[in-house]
């Protein structure tokens, strides 16, 4: 599955334009907000078997990094690359998010381990 890096861009950019709309101003301004438009075409994707996928980062081989919580809630890291979906998390940890994702494959992100949370899920 080949996923467009210009999709994935527009989708931000539309996340981004919506919020601004919805973010209350104390201004008395007749100007509507920013319209897109155009044609664009969106490709949703989930991590297999989980119960919610994010995306946070994408570079411009169209590598796309993220999170996905599993069937008990736990956050993990996943890369998805050329359709394949690949899951990380450092040893110890208990909640991981992948960030951003540099042109080398370099991911960047954080982790909480068990001694940073306590023994209460994070």
């Amino acid at each position: 599955m080949k996923y467009k890096i210009s999709a994935v861009l527009a989708l931000v950019v539309l996340s981004v334009a919506i919020a601004l709309a919805q973010t209350p101003t104390n201004t008395t301004s007749a100007t509507s907000p920013a319209v897109i438009s155009g044609s664009f075409s969106f490709t949703a994707f989930n991590f297999p078997g989980a119960t919610g996928t994010r995306a946070t980062g994408l570079n411009d081989h169209g590598d796309i990094v993220g999170d996905y919580r599993d069937s008990s809630g736990v956050p993990h890291g996943y890369q998805l690359t050329h359709g394949t979906f690949t899951s990380f998390d450092p040893p110890g940890s208990v909640l991981t998010r992948g960030i951003a994702i540099n042109n080398l494959g370099v991911i960047g992100g954080h982790f909480l381990d068990r001694a940073t949370c306590g023994t209460a899920t994070c």
